[in-house]
């Protein structure tokens, strides 16, 4: 059994997780209480174990309270067993079970409230099948505690800390995301200035190809030194055109022609003049 807070809404609900080592004490076809045991082996920590646990008996509800208690010692001030040393593992339950044994109950809850004393001495009265008195154990607690805090809001100290941890984290998550949104803008103005350069790239190389399909176009023996001919186009009342779209013209300012184009508004058709 292992001991974990909440998230969330429930970061104040102490939950009780891991049950590898738990079984059930009811016999689920006589719907009776299971049977007394003495030789069985220790099952579970040794530092948080009952003493029944250590010398071989069935552990039962009571048994279960009697770890929790030790849990609840150990989480608040420590174990006097924690401390000890020892060969091997077999040694080391031998020498927690005898302190366990021996040590009273004044001695092991020295320092601490009452209801800690009054809550082991409770489960150390309890037989193997008895039911505890579970809302008498939580009264203990839980009157000593509205004695000592009585305007309490039942928050535990760490979630103050957690709260102030999380303000900084957020502001360091705000600085990243900062940084990583300049980071950004920065590589796609580096992309955009990529694919304007390739885009230009591209346009030249095309006006290159263009060019050079118009010289395959013309004649060798044309002498570009001769004043170019414009062809000439004639619209008449009863050309089927009613607009003209394209006026070619061969201009040889350098020895390479390159074609130009250029684009009239409507003519009527009834027009027999190029404007």
């Amino acid at each position: 059994m292992n001991l974990a807070m909440g998230l969330g809404m429930k970061k104040d609900i102490v939950h009780v997780i891991d049950f590898g080592l738990s079984k059930s004490y009811i016999n689920s076809k006589t719907k009776k209480h299971i049977p007394f045991n003495e030789k069985k082996r220790m099952v579970g920590t040794a530092c948080f174990v009952s003493i029944n646990a250590h010398i071989g008996y069935e552990q039962s509800r009571r048994d279960d309270l009697e770890g929790l208690g030790y849990t609840l010692i150990y989480l608040v001030k420590g174990l006097p067993w924690k401390r000890l040393k020892a060969v091997d593992e077999k040694d080391l339950r031998k020498k927690i079970h005898k302190q366990k044994s021996t040590i009273s109950v004044e001695e092991l809850c020295k320092g601490l409230i009452e209801p800690f004393g009054d809550y082991l001495r409770y489960c150390k009265t309890l037989l193997f099948q008895d039911k505890p008195d579970y809302n008498y154990l939580k009264k203990l607690f839980r009157t000593h505690f509205l004695k000592l805090c009585p305007n309490n809001n039942f928050v535990f100290n760490w979630s103050h800390l957690k709260k102030d941890k999380s303000i900084k984290a957020l502001e360091e998550e705000k600085k990243v995301e900062i940084s990583n949104k300049a980071i950004d803008e920065s590589g796609s103005k580096e992309i955009k200035a990529e694919e304007n350069e390739k885009l230009s790239n591209e346009l030249v190389e095309q006006n290159i190809i263009s060019t050079k399909e118009l010289d395959d176009e013309i004649p060798e023996e044309n002498n570009f030194n001769e004043k170019a001919k414009v062809p000439e186009f004639e619209l008449t009342k009863n050309s089927p055109f009613t607009r003209v779209h394209k006026i070619m013209t061969l201009r040889v300012n350098n020895p390479r022609p390159i074609l130009s184009i250029s684009k009239f508004n409507s003519i009527p058709a009834d027009n027999n003049e190029l404007l």
